[in-house]
C-alpha cells in the first residue's frame, strides 16, 4: 500500500517540479532580455561619446528605449505574479507580494549568473580568472594571427573607421568597452543559464560533466560563428576566446570573469592596433 501511495505521489511531485522550473525559466527569460538590452545599450552609447570615435550605427536613443522596454519586462513579471496570487488583504498587499515574489526571481538569476560576489575574496578570485584568461586569449589571438592561412583571410575590421581619427587611449577604450558586456551576457550568460538547468535536472555527475563541456563548446564555436562575417581568422580566434571565456565563466560560476577577459582581450588588440 504504502508503495503504490508512494508511485501515486510522483506524478504530482514531479508535474511542481516542471511548474516550478517553468516558472523560473520564464522569468530568467524576460530578465535576461533585460539584462542584455541594457548591457548593449550601455555600452554601446558610452564607447560611441568618446572623443574622436565615428559610429557606425546610429544609437540615438537607444539607451532610453533599452531602459524603457528592461524597465517593462521586470513589470510583465510582476503583472504575472499578480495575477496568479489570490488576493488575501488588499489591492496594495497583493502588489507587495507580487513584487516580493518578482525580487526572487531576480535573485535567482542573479545568482545564476554569478552577478553578485559572495565576499571580497570572491571578488578578487574572479578578477585573477578573469585577467588570467583574458591574457590567454591575447596570446592565443596572436599565435594565431601568426598562422599564414589564417592571416591570408584577414579582412578590414569596421572598428578600425570608428576609430581612425580618435586619440589612441580612446580607440583602445572604446575596443574595451564597446561589445564586451552584451557579448558576454548573450554567450556566456546563455551558458551559465545552461548550466544552471543541467544542474537542476540531473542528478548524475558524470553526466552534468559531460553536457556542461558541450554547452562549452557549442557556444564558443556560435560565438566563432557570430564573428564569420568578419573573416575566417576572426571567427577561429573568437571561437578559441569563446572557450576561454567560457572555461573562466563555469569555473567561478559567474559571468564576472568571462567580461574580464574579454574586455583585457579587446584593450590588448586596441593597443596593438594602436602600437602596429
Amino acid at each position: 500500500m504504502t508503495t503504490i501511495s508512494t508511485d501515486l505521489r510522483r506524478p504530482n511531485a514531479t508535474w511542481r517540479r516542471i511548474s516550478t522550473f517553468g516558472q523560473a525559466a520564464f522569468a530568467e527569460l524576460v530578465l535576461f532580455i533585460a539584462l542584455f538590452l541594457l548591457a548593449a545599450a550601455t555600452s554601446i552609447t558610452v564607447a560611441n561619446t568618446l572623443p574622436g570615435i565615428v559610429p557606425f550605427e546610429d544609437v540615438r536613443g537607444l539607451l532610453v528605449i533599452a531602459l524603457t522596454v528592461a524597465l517593462a519586462l521586470v513589470a510583465v513579471l510582476v503583472v504575472i505574479e499578480l495575477v496568479t496570487l489570490r488576493r488575501h488583504t488588499s489591492v496594495r498587499g497583493d502588489f507587495a507580494r507580487a513584487w516580493r515574489r518578482t525580487r526572487v526571481w531576480i535573485g535567482l538569476f542573479a545568482d545564476h549568473l554569478g552577478l553578485t560576489p559572495r565576499n571580497r575574496r570572491h571578488a578578487v578570485h574572479i578578477l585573477a580568472v578573469g585577467l588570467a584568461a583574458g591574457l590567454l586569449a591575447f596570446a592565443a589571438n596572436l599565435a594565431l594571427t601568426a598562422v599564414p592561412a589564417l592571416a591570408a583571410t584577414a579582412a578590414p575590421d569596421a572598428r578600425n573607421d570608428a576609430v581612425a581619427g580618435a586619440p589612441s587611449w580612446a580607440a583602445v577604450l572604446y575596443l574595451a568597452i564597446y561589445s564586451p558586456a552584451w557579448e558576454e551576457v548573450w554567450h556566456r550568460g546563455t551558458l551559465l543559464l545552461v548550466v544552471a538547468a543541467v544542474a537542476w535536472w540531473v542528478p548524475r555527475s558524470g553526466i552534468r560533466r559531460a553536457l556542461v563541456v558541450g554547452a562549452l563548446v557549442v557556444s564558443s564555436v556560435n560565438f566563432g560563428l557570430a564573428h564569420l562575417d568578419w573573416s575566417v581568422l576572426n571567427a577561429v580566434t573568437a571561437t578559441t576566446s569563446g572557450l576561454l571565456y567560457g572555461t573562466a565563466a563555469v569555473m567561478t560560476r559567474s559571468l564576472w570573469p568571462a567580461f574580464v577577459a574579454h574586455t583585457v582581450m579587446n584593450a590588448g588588440v586596441g593597443l596593438a592596433w594602436v602600437i602596429g
